[in-house]
């Protein structure tokens, strides 16, 4: 999954894909998301952009708790008893170069999703 931040459903394929922001995901990471956003815009359809949810009996929560050195970027882990979620804070993400990739990242997820759904597609409107 480390192709960025970003779900897509693609109508020639007729498939469907989500991703998060993964802990150790750097603004090249993200660039190259919008890179490949830009040179498939054709044949994508929808793209959902999603913060990483971290649930805190998981593989990825266990191995934070656990060794919290190993992900020094993800700070304020807090486990949220209403959502089951870890609130967490990324310092990754308020670097100049990881918000200017995003930017980046978000007007080609804006490309994709003003554009009429059609065919296949439609039947994933509001899933993801």
């Amino acid at each position: 999954m480390r192709l960025g931040i970003f779900g897509l459903v693609a109508p020639a394929a007729q498939f469907s894909a989500s991703g998060g922001v993964y802990p150790g995901e750097t603004a090249e990471d993200v660039l190259c998301t919008a890179r490949f956003l830009a040179e498939h815009r054709p044949y994508i359809d929808r793209v959902v952009v999603n913060r990483l949810a971290i649930v805190g009996h998981t593989p990825l929560g266990r191995a934070i708790r656990r060794n919290p050195d190993r992900y020094p970027q993800i700070g304020a882990l807090v486990q949220n008893l209403e959502t089951g979620l870890m609130d967490h804070e990324n310092e990754t993400f308020r670097s100049a170069g990881h918000l200017s990739a995003a930017m980046r990242m978000l007007r080609e997820v804006h490309r994709i999703n003003r554009k009429p759904l059609k065919g296949a597609s439609l039947t994933f409107e509001g899933v993801m």
